[in-house]
């Protein structure tokens, strides 16, 4: 550029000449330096132009355009230039976030559906950033300079902030040093660098917790019978009963740091920082020792076959028998502190400090070897697809194909010592040195994340990453209750914390080694390719029919079968374990009573039974005071086998009176009309001795006019009308009320309480009354139908998983099911064979809704899709919303979709291509939407834990028009008036104008309302109860009648053609109910499935209904 000033560029080119300007020329340079801002030097210019004022203006008009850029870059002004800053919104979620500017202008707006967003601002300094509820941006904030040109390009992507899916944090705070484990039971362990073995509830509550003498970085592992192996810095291996009692130590020479590993024998085997691996009894005895030829950290793991792998820090893996022998050893560049894992194929892959993840054969062959930047201490994870994944010192994790080749990389932000975790759902989760908590999906996207504390690491603090024992996460098993699908970690506090898991499907995966030591469990062991036998043979007195139970001791469900006639009988394709064998037979003992087994051969015989009759004990007392002949003598109770007994007897003309029994619990009552006993009876528990004395009553006369009352009540099908017929001492007979109940005055005496009514059954059939001085309540029976009978089970369909919500019914009669385990959708033809499945990548909880005009299907996942799919199982559309979605759509007359989402939003989606029209947010929805004729959509939101709303929003916008302080779970019915019927947690049903959400009226019930009101052809509204009643209510809210199930009522109930009310309960029955008077009509026997679907009708009379059985049944209608 002409005229550069010679502080800034130096001596001047040789062709310039000196000369300094005239006065003019200088003022002209004084203004523009005025203007621009800068400084320029008046005294000297070199220039080849010989006309000092053609000169100046040059420079002046220089100035000037610097003065204009100089003023644009902060001013404010009506001519300032603006330029286009903009990006997308990657990720799950796009739409609705919200981006903000600051710096120089601060400006705010939304993501399009697309996520693009844009601003256009000056020149200046800018900090971007993007937010959205339960999500983090990546990166956190971008920062901007602008100087006149676009700034495009300025993505962020969201992923799932995994704080938001924290259950519970450890109330005591501790510092966890090691990985925690799970046992069958829901208790969670943990060691801390307190040296203490902690206990915890699936709550969060502690337990209870044990103390050794020096910090444990060793993890637990738990053997079958629930014992906890752990080691710590005192040198010691600890073996801690369930309940935590010590039940022994074993020390060694140095720190056990390694975590332990258990066979299918109960043996356990870990190492020592004194270079041993030590292989202990289930007692506590030492069976050998192995010395390598360094410290030994790794934690050994267990091959099918018996081998056992560990690595030392003098750089070899080493492959040793079950009795102690050196098999191989395979040497490394490095120290081995990773633990190794095992595949499918028996392929052993393990870290080392000199950069490599190997792979090995189980005969020691190198089969290949892939080379980090870092040493690696991590373990590895095998996915379902042979594909491994583990962490290094150079910050990444690794995704690696079974035969050794990179599939990806992702970058974290501190070294990872910790071993990953993959979830049934592929989701891999580990956490960084720094405290980071990652999850990652199978491609290698970030998935959720829980960022460090300030970015500090907690290698620093104490968890020992720098040895590689950090603390890795832990999941949950299939099948774990309520334990199932959360995550155990160590958060940036380094307290234990519970998450509920981010995917659909977050128990732990079924692959052969999916987390750090193998499973929850952490025995760090393949079970034995080994299926055993068991035998044995019953002989005594009774041979044949005999139950056998055999248990293996930690899992919940018992394999039974019975006798032969010769008293043989045989278990077969059990696995290695110990299993606990008992046998039964009403009326008889055994002996033993059972056998604990070891079972680790291929054939267990010999495991036999004594049967015998019980043995009989004598009870004995005497009758004494104004009465002692013919006094009438009860026997109830229980004997050892948990039978109930009855006995009766009369006693002598001395008073004596005598029962043989078998051991139990009994219980004995005297009885004569016209007096009283003291005391009234007697409680005798029958154990050892052979006679039990004593058990005396003193009688005294009553006067003839001392009557009490005997009360009691009718439950269940019917109540009122119901005929007790009292026999025994006296003889009478009393009809229950419209509420059930019913009451005799009666002198003292024995009788029984019969009730009957045309068309019901009673349990108990009768009852026993011993009336002794005073009256007695509570004598309560419950009432079934039993006539008509259902017409028939037409035929059932077993689809692969619960089915939590309602069927559809197509046009020609094809059944639309979704089902929650598998995650499919089910097309189902009217005679019950499976047309079509569909697989979503989630769980299926809404039910399908059907478009009457061309058959549409739609439908929600909870892998965040909604669908909508042709009648021939083809996706039409699906769009990805920001969670998942459990709620059942609302499909408008202009074919809206309204879609709640678990991430806070109501959705109006477009039918033709599942474009978005408008999200408005709220809270968490918790019902289904329900559209009015009045231009509203009625929804409920609220906290899962707390408060919730009812809200009725525009149909052509979302916008609020009113909020009712109620919480519903349920979807609003609306009358013919307009008026909302929603059921609510407070255990209410309400009645609300729609005009502003205004109560009418309200009717308690006795428990949650979690079923939708439903609305009959005459307006009677009905609509079930966790008390286990389903309630018919009048449109002014009274109770036309209620009917009692056995259990909670969540199911919405259908209205046949004639009325009839069908609805499902807990109690695995599906009630068909009179519409007039509420009695039953018949009920339908699920197998062993609780009820939530809603029943639908078909044009013939069929109702159909699916249970969490995993069943649909087809029913012929009354």
């Amino acid at each position: 550029m002409e005229g550069k000033s010679v502080r800034a560029s130096g001596q001047p080119p040789k062709i310039l000449r000196d000369r300094k300007p005239s006065l003019p020329a200088r003022m002209f340079l004084l203004v523009g330096q005025f203007l621009s801002g800068s400084h320029i030097y008046t005294d000297r210019i070199y220039t080849d132009d010989r006309k000092p004022f053609l000169w100046a203006r040059r420079f002046l008009l220089l100035s000037l355009v610097l003065a204009l850029c100089s003023c644009g870059g902060g001013g404010s002004g009506e001519g300032e230039k603006l330029v286009k800053v903009c990006g997308f919104i990657e990720g799950e979620v796009r739409e609705r976030v919200v981006i903000r500017v600051s710096g120089t202008r601060n400006l705010e707006t939304q993501s399009e559906t697309s996520g693009f967003y844009s601003f256009s601002l000056p020149n200046g300094t800018y900090t971007l950033s993007a937010s959205m509820a339960k999500y983090l941006p990546i990166p956190q904030s971008r920062q901007l300079i602008i100087r006149g040109k676009d700034s495009l390009n300025n993505n962020f992507l969201l992923v799932k902030d995994l704080r938001a899916l924290i259950l519970w944090a450890d109330r005591a705070k501790i510092r966890i040093s090691s990985t925690p484990a799970i046992d069958h039971r829901g208790l969670i362990y943990v060691g801390s660098s307190d040296g203490s073995l902690y206990a915890f509830l699936s709550n969060g509550d502690c337990q209870w917790s044990y103390a050794t003498q020096g910090a444990i970085r060793s993890s637990p592992a738990i053997d079958q019978r629930g014992t906890i192996y752990v080691g710590s810095d005192d040198h010691c291996l600890y073996a801690i009963s369930s309940d935590g009692k010590r039940q022994w130590v074993y020390q060694t020479s140095a720190e056990v740091q390694s975590s332990p590993a258990i066979d299918d024998f109960g043996r356990i085997y870990v190492g020592s920082n004194d270079g041993h691996i030590y292989a202990l009894s289930p007692q506590g005895g030492l069976l050998w020792s192995y010395q390598t030829g360094g410290a030994i950290q790794s934690s050994p793991a267990i091959d099918a076959h018996g081998t056992i792998y560990v690595g030392s820090s003098d750089g070899y893996l080493y492959a040793l028998s079950a009795q102690g022998s050196l098999k191989w050893k395979f040497p490394t560049s490095g120290a081995i502190i990773a633990s190794a894992a095992i595949g499918a194929d028996n392929t052993i892959y393990i870290g080392s400090f000199d950069h490599r993840l190997y792979a090995i054969t189980s005969s020691g062959e190198k089969k290949w070897a892939f080379t980090t930047y870092g040493q690696i201490r991590s373990s590895c994870a095998l996915a379902e697809d042979g594909t491994i994944y583990f962490g290094s010192d150079d910050q990444c994790l690794y995704a690696l194909t079974s035969d050794g080749k990179k599939k990806w990389v992702y970058q974290a932000t501190s070294s990872i010592s910790s071993s990953p975790a993959i979830d049934q759902a592929q989701i891999i989760y580990f956490s960084s040195d720094d405290g980071t908590l990652y999850a990652l999906t199978s491609q290698g996207t970030i998935y959720g994340l829980w960022p460090a504390a300030n970015g500090e690491s907690r290698s620093a603090e104490g968890i020992f990453a720098q040895q590689g024992i950090a603390c890795s996460p832990s999941l949950a098993a299939a099948g774990a209750g309520e334990m199932e699908g959360r995550i155990y970690v160590s958060g940036p506090d380094h307290s234990l914390y519970a998450l509920a898991s981010p995917s659909s499907k977050g128990w732990l995966s079924s692959s052969i080694w999916p987390m750090f030591r193998q499973e929850s469990r952490h025995r760090g062991s393949i079970p034995l390719d080994l299926r055993c036998s068991l035998s044995g043979r019953i002989s005594g007195v009774v041979t044949e029919g005999v139950t056998l139970s055999l248990q293996r001791i930690d899992e919940y469900l018992p394999i039974t079968l019975k006798t032969a006639s010769d008293g043989t009988f045989r278990f077969i394709d059990l696995r290695p374990g110990i299993y606990l064998l008992k046998p039964y037979k009403e009326d008889y003992c055994f002996t033993p009573e059972s056998i604990e087994l070891s079972i680790f051969t291929l054939q267990n015989e010999g495991n036999n039974f004594v049967s015998s009759l019980p043995k009989t004990y004598t009870i004995c007392g005497r009758i004494s005071g104004d009465v002692q002949a013919g006094v009438v003598l009860y026997l109830d109770g229980n004997n050892s086998q948990g039978k109930k007994v009855k006995g009766i007897t009369i006693s002598k003309a001395n008073g004596d009176f005598e029962f043989t029994v078998y051991w139990g619990s009994y219980q004995i009552t005297p009885a004569l009309a016209g007096y009283s006993f003291q005391p009234t009876s007697r409680q005798i528990k029958v154990e050892s001795a052979s006679h039990y004395v004593g058990n005396n009553f003193v009688a005294r006369a009553l006067s003839p006019q001392e009557r009490y009352m005997v009360s009691g009540s009718i439950t269940g099908d019917t109540l009122s009308q119901v005929t007790l017929t009292l026999s025994g001492d006296l003889s009478q007979t009393a009809v229950s009320d419209t509420q059930g109940r019913f009451s005799f005055w009666l002198p003292n005496g024995r009788y029984t309480i019969s009730p009957s009514k045309p068309g019901y059954t009673f349990s108990p059939p009768q009852r026993e009354i011993i009336v002794q001085g005073s009256g007695s309540a509570g004598n309560d029976f419950f009432a079934a139908c039993i006539l008509p009978p259902v017409s028939g089970e037409k035929w059932s369909v077993k689809v692969g998983g619960r089915i939590y919500s309602s069927l559809a019914l197509g046009s020609d009669g094809t059944i639309y099911a979704g089902s929650y385990d598998d995650g499919k959708i089910y097309a189902i033809s009217p005679n019950g064979s499976i047309n079509w499945t569909l697989a979503t990548q989630g769980a299926v909880f809404a039910a399908p809704v059907i478009d009457p005009k061309d058959g549409t299907i739609y439908i929600g996942s909870t892998d965040h899709y909604f669908y909508a799919i042709d009648p021939g199982g083809k996706i039409k559309w699906k769009i990805a919303l920001g969670d998942k979605i459990m709620s059942t759509a609302a499909l408008g007359s202009d074919g809206t979709l309204y879609v709640g989402c678990n991430d806070g939003f109501l959705y109006a989606l477009r039918g033709a291509d599942g474009a978005k029209k408008w999200a408005s947010q709220l809270e968490n929805i918790v019902s289904s939407p329900a559209l009015g004729s009045d231009g509203a959509i009625y929804v409920g939101a609220g906290k899962w834990e707390g408060g919730g709303h009812l809200y009725a929003l525009r149909v052509a916008d979302g916008g609020k028009k009113w909020v009712a302080d109620i919480y519903t779970l349920s979807r609003p019915a609306i009358g013919a008036d307009g008026t909302l019927y929603v059921g609510s947690k407070d255990k209410n049903i309400y009645a609300l104008y729609s005009t502003n959400g205004a109560p009418k009226w309200y009717y308690p019930t006795g428990g949650e309302i979690v079923s939708s009101p439903v609305i009959g052809p005459d307006g009677t509204i009905y609509v079930g109860s966790d008390d286990g009643r389903l309630y018919a209510l009048t449109p002014e809210g009274r109770c036309r009648w209620s009917a009692i199930t056995e259990a909670e009522v969540r199911s919405s109930a259908a209205v046949g053609p004639d009325g009839t009310v069908y609805i499902g309960s807990h109690d695995y029955y599906l009630y068909a109910f009179d519409p007039v008077s509420g009695e039953q009509k018949w009920r339908f026997l699920t197998e062993g499935g609780k009820i939530t679907a809603i029943p639908v009708i078909g044009k013939d009379g069929t109702i159909y209904v699916g249970s969490q059985n995993g069943r649909i049944y087809a029913l012929g209608g009354q």
